[in-house]
This record gives C-alpha cells, structure tokens and sequence, in this order.
C-alpha cells in the first residue's frame, strides 16, 4: 500500500499511479491482497466500483482463488476527513459486489472488526493486536 492512495479520484492521489503500484505490478506473485478504500471516503468518486475493477485487471492473476479483496476497515476517527459512514456503506458494499462479480475471496474486515480495540489511538490504522488479528483471518481466508 501508499499512505494515502485512493482507487478513484484524483490522478495525483490514485493508487495506480504511485511507485509502489509500478513496483507491485512488476513482480510476479502467488496471492495477491487487496485492503483499498479508507482514502477514499474523503471524497467518493461515483467511479469508485469500476476504479477497482480496472486496477485489478492490471495484475497478473493467474487464477482467481488466489486474490482476496478485503472491505476497508471502520473508522473510529474522522481523522484526515474519513467518513466512516462512506466506508461502511458505499465502498464496502462496493467491494463486496466486485468479490462476487468477479469470484474473488472475500474478507469482510468492516464487519469483523469491528471494535476500536484493534485499532491505534488515531482511530483509523491497526495496532499490533489489529494487524496480528487482521494477519489471522487472511491465513484463514487464504486456507480456504
């Protein structure tokens, strides 16, 4: 990931056309995870669904019980302008319709984590407890 990167929106801000994205993309990998979205309820772009799904494509997947796409997590802050209500409703719903659609592995974080003890005290990234347990359910999903 990139602090701050969005799926849609803005061109300087978007995931796709940050260093890391490039470098991501440069690779071949076995699995690939998927955690998008927080950023981009400071201000939702109507793209957002189609957003996801083209840069996605941009990975080379083999197969696609290898990719799981996770629902951002909720936000316990409104911190740097999240809106958790945005992430909750729209983006995760988003994202759960791009897991079916295209029959990628769905981990749904907004609604298994959903108490702010998994997180830092800003409200919006996992403390070590958060991403030990974020770890374990990928394990899980990745078992699957």
């Amino acid at each position: 990931g990139h602090a701050g990167a969005t799926v849609s929106g803005v061109a300087n801000t978007r995931y796709e056309n940050g260093e890391t994205f490039m470098k991501s993309t440069s690779h071949d990998h076995q699995y690939f995870i998927f955690i998008l979205g927080t950023n981009d309820s400071k201000d939702l772009d109507v793209n957002f669904f189609a957003s996801y799904q083209r840069l996605i494509e941009k990975y080379n997947v083999s197969s696609y019980d290898k990719v799981i796409v996770c629902s951002p997590p909720m936000a316990f802050s409104n911190e740097w302008g999240i809106n958790e209500l945005l992430i909750s409703n729209s983006i995760r719903n988003s994202v759960v319709k791009l897991a079916k659609q295209k029959k990628f592995k769905l981990l749904d974080i907004n609604r298994m984590m959903k108490t702010s003890d998994f997180f830092q005290d800003d409200g919006i990234h996992f403390n070590s407890e958060g991403a030990n347990h974020l770890a374990h359910l990928l394990q899980e999903t990745l078992l699957k």
